[in-house]
């Protein structure tokens, strides 16, 4: 899973399972690597296979490391290996005296030639002082220059095919377009945090403030852009505005938070008409909804979903965005249950009635598949599940325990 880039692998992800999946391989690998030298020799390019940077050391070292050959003859540099690069460390205040080395990862970049898989996903929270002994705390963030940009696609533009920035990283719209058109083989973008960073702390990192370098280099023609890219996370009011005149004719999957602006751009519905035949699924990630949400403007604009995806925490009240008018294909419906989802009347089960009326009523005809999953899901809630009355529909159901969240 650690490589995994196809629509259904990354769907079924378990960002949890993955990781431990990967640390227990990293062991694994270590282990054989000390047996004997010709054991190191053997195992040393699986070692290097996958970097997974959980504390933010000595970054220059270990580039410099990377860029070491064997003792081997013939045998390329130990970055040349590596194919995923994850950053997934909290912030501290040592962290933000650092004011070079952002803008190509403190060298790793370049020293990991082949990259296929890249996750930036520092975080943290901050602890500043306002006035003399008393103090607040915030989340960090940084701004993702377009020199980092620029330096992933000129080096890594022809191999990447899975690139995530984590909710701290901020891009500008017009950049991530710009960065995506660089991208041929691109399967799955996902930037959490599209817009502009302000905190001055931040700033020190990685700031939208900085000049552009150097311009981009000519991108292929319109139609001719991430043929590949099959799932795209963003938040949707702030999809690039360059996107809509993009033909994405692979793009499959759509995971969005704030969809439910109260007023959508039009270049944001336009985008949604444009791949209306292509979009098969989408996941609206959010954990309180209200009657004010707008999501039903992306049903209508998408008649050919099969699969739509919520979360579901307390308050939450997902059956406000079902459609309010019939939709033909919609054939599965998959609740991400929260442990902390209370079981009163705007519970899950009251909003299961909800939907039950909306069979009723005909607008969904073609709904065949409902997926409940959290880790919560019990006898007793299944049991309670059963008692609704959607037998007279062919409804399948499948309950388990599973992952709270979609990555």
């Amino acid at each position: 899973m650690a490589l995994e880039t196809s629509l259904e692998g990354t769907l079924k992800e378990d960002r949890l399972e993955t990781r431990v999946l990967i640390e227990q391989s990293l062991d694994f690998k270590r282990s054989l690597s000390l047996v004997s030298r010709s054991f190191h020799a053997l195992v040393e390019e699986f070692l290097y296979e996958i970097l997974l940077i959980r504390r933010p050391l000595a970054f220059t070292r270990l580039s410099a490391r990377l860029r070491q050959k064997p003792l081997a003859h013939g045998r390329p540099s130990r970055g040349w290996w590596v194919r995923r690069l994850e950053l997934d460390f909290d912030v501290n205040r040592r962290l933000l005296k650092w004011t070079e080395g952002w803008d190509n990862l403190w060298g790793l970049l370049s020293a990991c030639s082949h990259l296929q898989v890249l996750r930036l996903n520092p975080r943290g929270s901050i602890r500043a002082e306002f006035e003399r002994g008393r103090y607040y705390s915030y989340n960090w963030s940084a701004g993702c220059s377009v020199q980092l940009l620029q330096n992933i696609a000129g080096l890594h533009g022809r191999t990447l095919r899975r690139i995530e920035f984590g909710e701290s990283i901020v891009v500008k719209p017009s950049h991530f377009a710009e960065f995506l058109s660089q991208l041929p083989v691109l399967e799955l973008g996902h930037a959490s945090s599209i817009g502009f960073v302000s905190d001055h702390i931040a700033h020190r990192v990685g700031s939208d403030s900085q000049p552009d370098p150097a311009p981009w280099p000519q991108a292929p023609a319109m139609n001719n852009r991430l043929l590949h890219l099959h799932t795209l996370h963003v938040e949707l009011p702030e999809i690039p505005k360059e996107l809509v005149s993009w033909t994405l004719p692979s793009l499959k999957h759509l995971h969005v938070t704030r969809a439910d602006e109260s007023y959508m751009e039009e270049h944001t519905l336009k985008f949604l008409r444009a791949h209306d035949r292509t979009i098969r699924s989408l996941y609206h990630e959010r954990q309180v909804y209200s009657p004010f949400d707008r999501l039903w403007q992306v049903f209508t604009q998408l008649p050919s979903l099969e699969h739509l995806l919520l979360a579901d925490a307390a308050r939450s009240r997902w059956n406000w965005l079902l459609p309010l008018e019939r939709h033909d294909h919609l054939r599965t419906i998959t609740v991400y249950r929260r442990a902390d989802t209370s079981d009163r009347h705007d519970s899950l089960m009251a909003q299961l009635d909800d939907l039950l009326k909306a069979l009723e009523k005909g607008r969904l005809p073609a709904l065949r598949n409902i997926r409940i999953l959290g880790d919560d899901v019990g006898r007793d809630f299944i049991r309670r599940v059963r008692l609704r009355h959607f037998d007279s529909f062919d409804i399948r159901w499948d309950i388990h325990r599973a992952p709270a969240t979609l990555a």
